[in-house]
């Protein structure tokens, strides 16, 4: 039997006048090199391995890791209103998220952390090779109870029901059996992370900041159903009421 002859694994080689690895102290005249996928050398540039000295290089004054953003929204929004938030067709949010994903990467931000929005559907985009962006681990919807955080206060209910169910990222739900359910839907439309509004917000029209959103019960189903598919809960909550949930 013939073996198949290996392709040859490509060397990408960066030499950086600031090399910031991550670990350590930044290093003058730095150079990274990278082996298909993998990081193989990321240190001086006098000491890099000998077959690899005389590698072309491609030279850069700075490299350093890829940030993390751990949260951000991508609704395509030009204003901060909940209610043109619903209201605007879903291909506008989408042709201008198509700049801000690319703007996250060229700022430097590789991974990022989307707290509500249509990262879901970017990041297919991404992966297919449509898009450039980050890597985004979405939690797609903030659930809200009904006149909560993640509710358009001016708009009537029907309105938001119906634009929930045809795709915004939003979810509104009350009593333990629909915060149940709540995570269920977001993990099925492929949420990475769970995202709760557990008070009021400063954007909200009627709810106050202070005001503690969802009961303790409620709270704890979403942790608890969470918790069973391995997403961790993150919480638009203020520190002082936070502090007495907790205690619930």
């Amino acid at each position: 039997m013939t073996r198949r002859p290996q392709k040859e694994t490509k060397v990408l080689r960066i030499d950086a006048k600031l090399l910031i690895p991550g670990r350590g102290q930044p290093i003058d005249d730095g150079t990274l090199l990278v082996e298909g996928s993998k990081i193989t050398y990321a240190g001086p540039r006098k000491d890099v391995p000998l077959p690899f000295q005389a590698l072309p290089a491609t030279a850069v004054n700075v490299l350093m890791p890829g940030m993390w953003d751990c949260h951000l929204h991508y609704m395509g929004l030009d204003s901060y209103k909940f209610d043109e938030f619903v209201l605007m067709p879903q291909a506008l949010a989408g042709a201008r998220l198509a700049r801000d994903v690319a703007a996250t990467l060229n700022s430097g931000f590789t991974s990022v952390r989307e707290l509500a929005g249509y990262g879901v559907e970017l990041a297919k985009a991404i992966d297919e090779g449509w898009l450039q962006g980050p890597t985004i681990y979405s939690s797609v919807s903030p659930i809200s109870q009904t006149a909560g955080h993640g509710d358009a206060h001016g708009l009537p209910l029907r309105v938001v029901h119906d634009a929930i169910e045809h795709g915004l990222p939003f979810h509104l739900c009350d009593g333990v059996d629909e915060c149940l359910k709540a995570v269920r839907v977001q993990v099925r439309r492929g949420a990475k992370v769970i995202k709760v509004c557990a008070t009021g917000g400063v954007l909200s029209q009627i709810d106050s900041p202070n005001a503690p959103e969802f009961s303790g019960e409620e709270l704890r189903a979403m942790v608890e159903e969470a918790a069973r598919t391995d997403r961790i809960v993150a919480a638009h909550c203020v520190l002082l009421v936070l502090m007495v949930l907790l205690q619930c």
